[in-house]
């Protein structure tokens, strides 16, 4: 049976995490779920899932639309479950102080005025980059016509 050592890692891998994610301590977690409401994550994390909806609904035109419409009911009301989730990579990454020093940040004027413009900031990045990858992606294709690379669309 070698599929045993394969089920006994991920057993393994899977109670370490849960362990470890249990280890951490109630002021931490109250730091990084402080960090988590004042930079309305949730919030953000929604809108970065609704705005690439279109895309993926464009490009799998054979999914049915009820599948993405259901998708983001369902992710909007979940979205806790995925925060939830963040706790534990955010407590493995910053320190204690860190994540002080962090909300002082988040709570600050600056740090209010960049939440305030991140779905901006956000909207305005991604259309720069999808304009840019554009025009390489042009280039590139020109660069291959030339060579005599046959594209199909």
């Amino acid at each position: 049976m070698r599929l045993y050592p394969v089920l006994a890692l991920v057993a393994a891998l899977a109670f370490a995490g849960s362990a470890r994610a249990q280890q951490i301590d109630s002021a931490k977690t109250g730091l990084i779920r402080k960090i988590i409401k004042t930079t309305n994550m949730g919030e953000q994390m929604i809108m970065a899932i609704e705005s690439s909806v279109p895309d993926q609904r464009a490009a799998n035109p054979r999914i049915p639309a009820v599948f993405w419409d259901r998708f983001l009911e369902r992710a909007n009301s979940r979205k806790e479950e995925l925060l939830t989730q963040m706790v534990p990579i955010y407590a493995a990454i910053f320190t204690t102080r860190e994540l002080e020093r962090l909300l002082l940040f988040w709570q600050s004027d600056i740090g209010q005025r960049f939440i305030e413009l991140q779905p901006r900031l956000t909207q305005d990045v991604t259309a720069a980059a999808r304009e840019w990858g554009g025009r390489l992606g042009a280039e590139i294709a020109r660069e291959l016509e030339a060579e005599g690379v046959v594209i199909q669309p």
